[in-house]
């Protein structure tokens, strides 16, 4: 589960950030062994905008400052805020799941909790 930061809507960032201590068990290995620390995942967007369910390719690297790991979400992450404008605000609650599919990384983001709530 994850808090919406202002970073993470905020257009000229476009990414969605995971900081590695709000991830219980996800599959990263790979991300951390290739050498761009960069991989290529699916993400399906799941009780956002209208109900509709989104699939959409993305990049998922490793992303290290200082003693610091997050996971980011990027590439497409400005698509996502667009087509779910008004679904998705800042300190909104989300989670994502993570399951493989033909050996592919998929993420699942499903809104949890509104912000003011």
């Amino acid at each position: 589960m994850k808090q919406i930061f202002k970073t993470d809507m905020d257009k000229h960032q476009e990414r969605f950030s995971m900081p590695l201590n709000q991830i219980k068990k996800m599959e990263m290995e790979e991300v951390c062994r290739s050498e761009s620390k960069s991989t290529e995942v699916k993400l399906v967007e799941l009780g956002l905008e209208g109900g509709n369910v989104h699939q959409s390719t993305m990049r998922l690297r490793r992303w290290q400052i200082n003693s610091t790991v997050s996971y980011v979400l990027t590439s497409n992450w400005n698509d996502v805020l667009d087509r779910n404008a008004g679904a998705l605000k800042v300190d909104d609650i989300v989670q994502v799941y993570s399951f493989r599919r033909d050996r592919k990384l998929w993420l699942v983001l499903l809104k949890v909790r509104d912000a003011d709530r």
